[in-house]
This record gives C-alpha cells, sequence and structure tokens, in this order.
C-alpha cells in the first residue's frame, strides 16, 4: 500500500505500509554514481501513533537534501570506494600493493560492507580502538594459529594466538588512505562531507631533538676521528666511554688494544 506525501498535485516521493506496520520512506535521487542505477534515500519509520508525521517529515527532509545537493549519491560500500580510489591513484606499484592490504587486511574486514554515506567518525574511531587491541582481529576468541593457511601437519610452531597491537604508523597510513579515498569522493561528488575530518587517528610519537643532536655529534666525531672505534663497536656511554676517551691520549704508548678512527689516527 503507497500514500501519497502531499494533497493536490501529484507529490515526489512514496511512503509504503510495510507487513510490520512500519512506513518505509522512498524518495529518487537519481542514478548511482558508481553501479548505474536508480538510486532513492530510505528510511523506515516504526510502528508508532506519530508515525504518519515522521514519515512525511522524513520525505519533506530527503527532498531539501536533494535541492541542496547534499544526498549521497551512492550506494557503494568502502570497500568499493577504495578499490576505485586505489585503481586512479597516480603512485607506485608497490604503493598500490600495500594500500590494497591493508583493504584486506583491516579495512574490508570492518569497514567494508558500510555504505560510503554511512560512515561516522564514531565507527571509524572504534575500528582504531580495534587495530590498537589485536592486529589479526581475534574477536577476543581463543584458537590455534597456525603458520600457513593451506592444508598441512600441525607441529610445535601452531600455538595458540596472543594479540599482538597494529602499529600506530599502519593505522595513521590506513587513516590517510581512508581520508584520500572519502576527499575524491566529496570532489565527485559522491558524498557531501568527509568523516575522515572529524576521527582522530593514533598520534605520532614526538621526536628528541636533543637525541639526534647528540648522536649527529657522535657520528661527526667519529668521521674525525676524535673517538676511538672501540667506544663505537662496544657501544659504551659516558661516563665508561669518557673515562677511555681519556685514557687512549697515547694509544701507541699506552697499549691501545682497539684501532682509532678510520681518519684521524691517533685519539686526541
Amino acid at each position: 500500500m503507497t500514500r501519497s506525501g502531499a494533497q493536490g498535485k501529484r507529490a515526489r516521493g512514496s511512503i509504503d505500509v510495510l507487513p510490520s506496520g512500519a512506513l518505509r520512506v522512498q524518495v529518487y535521487a537519481g542514478v548511482d554514481a558508481v553501479t548505474k542505477k536508480r538510486l532513492d534515500l530510505e528510511k523506515v519509520i516504526p510502528a508508532e501513533p506519530n508515525a504518519e508525521k515522521e514519515a512525511d517529515d522524513a520525505r519533506i527532509k530527503f527532498l531539501v537534501q536533494i535541492a541542496a545537493k547534499r544526498q549521497t549519491r551512492t550506494n557503494a560500500t568502502v570497500t568499493q570506494l577504495l578499490e576505485r580510489y586505489i585503481e586512479e591513484w597516480d603512485s607506485a606499484s608497490s604503493t598500490r600493493s600495500h594500500a590494497r592490504g591493508y583493504v584486506r587486511k583491516h579495512i574490508g574486514r570492518f569497514l567494508g560492507d558500510t555504505k560510503v554515506g554511512g560512515l561516522e567518525p564514531g565507527g571509524i574511531e572504534s575500528f582504531y580502538a580495534e587495530c590498537r587491541r589485536c592486529r589479526d582481529h581475534c574477536g577476543r576468541k581463543p584458537y590455534i594459529q597456525h603458520r600457513v593457511d593451506k592444508e598441512y601437519q600441525c607441529d610445535s610452531r601452531c600455538r595458540p594466538h596472543k594479540c599482538k597491537v597494529l602499529a600506530s604508523s599502519t593505522i595513521r597510513h590506513t587513516h590517510s588512505l581512508l581520508s584520500g579515498a572519502y576527499e575524491a569522493a566529496v570532489r565527485r561528488p559522491w558524498v557531501s562531507v568527509n568523516p575522515l575530518e572529524s576521527a582522530r587517528p593514533p598520534a605520532a610519537k614526538k621526536s628528541n631533538p636533543s637525541r639526534r643532536r647528540r648522536k649527529k655529534r657522535r657520528r661527526l666525531s667519529i668521521r674525525l676521528g676524535r673517538i676511538p672505534t672501540g667506544v663505537r663497536y662496544f657501544g659504551l656511554k659516558p661516563p665508561l666511554s669518557l673515562f677511555i676517551l681519556r685514557r687512549a691520549r697515547g694509544p701507541a704508548e699506552r697499549g691501545w688494544p682497539w684501532p682509532v678512527g678510520r681518519r684521524g689516527g691517533a685519539a686526541p
């Protein structure tokens, strides 16, 4: 059974009564940008006393979205969007191969079947939290982790699964891939907003500039021959390295057992 959304002239959209008593609102929104099939905006209103009013309000809201071109213009899934984006990506084949691996191992298992317009920032952050919990996405169920996927005879290398976190850098790469795909979808335009702009990926580790400067000075000193090679070989740290440097003022006379820097000859 179909009800008209307005009186008088024919209104856009329809309100159908389902067998359960709920109302289904449908408004034609054009042609799907990916599958080239008919695209309808739909919403199901539960059977309630004010269901008819809510259904008519939903129909009007859909019409406003279409008029403002804010509706999602495709029913494609996140996986289909990423596959299209990777195919058109101007990058090396190895980079595209890594991106397909992220889709296959992580994104596709949790967000792959989600409609492009149905992805929310909360769902994205929940996906990141799951990646930080276990990189194999075990679902908190114990199982034996086999060393290969094909049939073979198990041995001592097949052990119970232990959860290991997915590296923060990998999660950030995943975020960058999703963000780039949605930016392309906004430009087409398939969607009106990019949900990745509100989602927060794991923060990058802050570098230690003082430690970086110390390493740079150390490398320079080794090149200039001011630090005996033995100190570098054995990884000695202050104050032991300072003690050895003071004792190395005359390596030939003192019987220094390790060779000094490559270019500097004797230590200062």
